[in-house]
């Protein structure tokens, strides 16, 4: 039955005077049909799933990854709260100023109290050699994602809205000055976007793993060594391009700079084909001129 019927959906009505043939067996449609089904085997299952971290922390599912950490949906077994869990990868994990990067960004934000920078609840290390994070758990979406998705539909982010978002993270930074903590990748991807007591855009800063810590003492050790450079080049500072090792809170004034100019017109100030072109542009040219046509769009 199922052969006459996909001999007739592909040739039309058979002849009646014809004598059914019953056609060669062909198995082709059962391999390609097999060969699909023996896909998900191929799929590696995180390990970390289902497992429970410190003695506290059960693992959900895998949230996102990076490049030095993965982070997990978790849930406190005692108070029974969600929480965002970021775990630093294990190769890292061995390597000792790359755990005090990490635990750096932990205790960092830990330090500011303010509405607008995302919480840090706990960290630690478990015996296995698992360094980790417990962060608020974020419903939302980044800053990057809205200017892209507005540019896509070839419009720009309205002014009223533009303010309310960059008034909250300087609000945010100027939290974390007044810790002496300067942020130094402020970047629209660490900008995230909640739903706060019917406020779509109500802001969280992310993301402070390197941060400079100015008014902790770090002991003889530096995790900054100079002609390093950190950071983001589309928002990165001259100072910060140029490698100098002793930063100021500048450098995030300069990186908001280039996020309000990223507000206004849906681009960053400089683009280059590559990192280093970005850098020489911020060191090299002024600002670029917003024509005034922008302004009378965004109102």
């Amino acid at each position: 039955m199922a052969d006459d019927k996909r001999t007739k959906m592909g040739t039309g009505p058979v002849p009646a005077q014809r004598a059914p043939v019953t056609p060669a067996p062909t198995a082709e449609p059962p391999k390609t049909e097999y060969a699909t089904s023996y896909v998900p085997q191929t799929v590696v299952v995180d390990p970390l799933l289902g497992q429970t971290l410190a003695g506290r922390y059960k693992i959900v599912r895998k949230l996102g990854e990076g490049g030095m950490g993965a982070v997990y949906l978790a849930t406190h077994q005692i108070l029974e709260k969600q929480v965002a869990l970021k775990i630093l990868h294990g190769e890292f994990a061995r390597k000792k100023d790359l755990v005090e990067r990490f635990m750096q960004e932990a205790k960092a934000a830990s330090r500011i109290t303010h509405e607008n920078v995302i919480d840090i609840s706990d960290y630690g290390e478990t015996p296995d050699g698992l360094v980790f994070f417990a962060m608020e758990l974020l419903q939302g979406h980044d800053l990057h994602e809205e200017i892209a998705r507005a540019r896509l539909a070839g419009q720009l982010l309205p002014w009223s809205r533009s303010k309310k978002i960059f008034l909250q993270i300087c609000a945010a930074l100027s939290a974390a000055h007044g810790k002496g903590i300067i942020h130094r990748d402020l970047k629209p991807e660490n900008v995230y976007l909640v739903d706060f007591l019917g406020d779509p855009d109500f802001v969280k800063l992310l993301d402070f793993g390197i941060a400079k810590l100015t008014e902790v003492a770090e002991g003889d050790r530096k995790l900054t060594r100079t002609g390093m450079l950190f950071g983001t080049p589309e928002y990165m500072s001259p100072e910060q391009a140029r490698g100098e090792p002793h930063v100021e809170a500048r450098v995030d004034v300069y990186a908001m700079g280039c996020i309000l100019f990223q507000l206004i017109t849906g681009r960053v100030p400089f683009e280059a084909e590559n990192f280093m072109g970005v850098l020489s542009l911020h060191l090299t040219e002024a600002p670029p001129t917003i024509p005034a046509e922008v302004f009378d769009r965004i109102g």
